[in-house]
């Protein structure tokens, strides 16, 4: 193991010259971020200009004045750990950055991230025709007040894992979470035909999942809610930017899963129309919901 600040060399050595040395630095991983310092006489000129060309970091003429010798010598060793510095604080930075573009990435989907890597503060989109798939986690408030913080967020981690899980399974990338809601949607930022088929399959596997876990009071329950209507998603703010969904299919979406029994999966008449040769739904049920007053609803039960 070498353990060298600086490596000083004469141009003219006995057994092998400067620039064989600093071809055999540059081969090895340690000595190669050494510098190297050449001492020449002025009948070596061109030996010292290969070894410039090679890397090497500054030169003295011989014969050499000590005091010289020894204030150079520092300003390499000042200069070579300055840059040792400045590359040490390149590499946090990628990381950090790389930490923020991972952090990104899971709150805001790809398109939008994308545009925030570009500069750009203000997007929008606007998608005339999806399924939005709602779950609002219920029994939080109850949870927090028997177990305890560490435990309240253990179960919400739980359950969004599973949510999660589910997404990257069906391909679905416009997602929003908050602390007591899961948004997806189906037929963005790449709009299907089947966006309603393929949402009431993604709602069915979410129930599905959450099912299969423990059970009991210290978890949270689920109610589903879809509908299929226009989105408009995007990111505004100043110095606080929020990403956010508005439009019927969600606003609506929402509304549903509000009045949907626990564990339970319930769409609107606009999302029914598109399911009913595949899958099985209950008897209408009117609902209110803000804007449009009584709407008709169907209890998702399964597939055909």
């Amino acid at each position: 193991m070498h353990d060298f600040d600086l490596i000083l060399l004469d141009v003219m050595m006995p057994e092998m010259d400067g620039v064989q040395v600093l071809e055999h630095m540059q081969r090895d991983p340690v000595l190669s971020g050494i510098p190297a310092v050449m001492i020449s006489a002025l009948d070596e000129i061109d030996g010292l200009a290969r070894c410039i060309e090679k890397g090497a970091v500054d030169y003295f003429a011989k014969p050499f004045d000590p005091v010289l010798l020894r204030a150079r010598v520092s300003a390499t060793l000042q200069s070579h750990r300055l840059t040792q510095d400045l590359r040490r604080v390149e590499e946090e930075l990628a990381q950090s950055r790389a930490s923020i573009d991972e952090l990104v990435r899971s709150v805001v989907p790809r398109p939008l991230a994308d545009g925030l890597e570009r500069g750009e503060r203000s997007m929008s989109a606007h998608y005339p025709d999806v399924t939005a798939v709602v779950a609002r986690l219920e029994g939080l408030d109850a949870i927090a007040s028997r177990c305890g913080p560490g435990e309240t967020i253990a179960r919400v981690n739980e359950t969004l894992a599973i949510l999660e899980q589910c997404s990257r399974e069906k391909g679905v990338e416009f997602v929003r979470a908050t602390e007591r809601s899961y948004i997806a949607i189906v037929g963005a930022p790449q709009w299907r035909e089947d966006h309603a088929q393929v949402a009431a399959d993604y709602a069915l596997d979410l129930l599905q999942a959450i099912q299969k876990r423990s059970v009991g009071a210290d978890h949270p329950e689920i109610r589903i809610g879809l509908n299929t209507g226009a989105l408009i998603a995007g990111i505004a703010g100043g110095d606080r930017l929020v990403f956010g969904m508005w439009g019927d299919a969600v606003s609506t979406a929402d509304a549903i899963a509000c009045q949907t029994p626990a564990n339970s999966i319930r769409v609107s008449a606009a999302t029914c129309a598109k399911l009913t040769e595949t899958f099985d739904v209950g008897s209408p049920a009117a609902i209110e919901v803000p804007g449009h007053g009584h709407l008709r609803t169907y209890l998702l039960a399964g597939r055909k």
